[in-house]
């Protein structure tokens, strides 16, 4: 059922016509911002997430300042720090 979502969401964004999606899902966004772990099997790994790009790739920034744009994958939202 979420894989059926997901590739209608997917087919509504490739349609040129329908920007304002993408624009929305954007501007709506409750994970750009915010601090979040980047779940990847046991591995569990701090960082910043910038921005959801154009494509709905997550764009995050990790402590060591290198990035990399998640395109599928699992993040949790961390706590606001004090």
């Amino acid at each position: 059922m979420a894989a059926a979502l997901i590739d209608s969401l997917m087919e509504a964004l490739s349609d040129p016509e329908d920007e304002k999606i993408m624009e929305e899902y954007q501007a709506r966004s409750i994970v750009a911002g915010k601090h979040v772990l980047v779940l990847r099997g046991d591995s569990r790994r701090p960082a910043l997430a910038e921005a959801v790009l154009e494509d709905g790739c997550l764009r995050v920034r990790y402590e060591d300042g290198s990035m990399e744009n998640l395109c599928s994958g699992e993040v949790s939202i961390l706590p606001e720090r004090e």
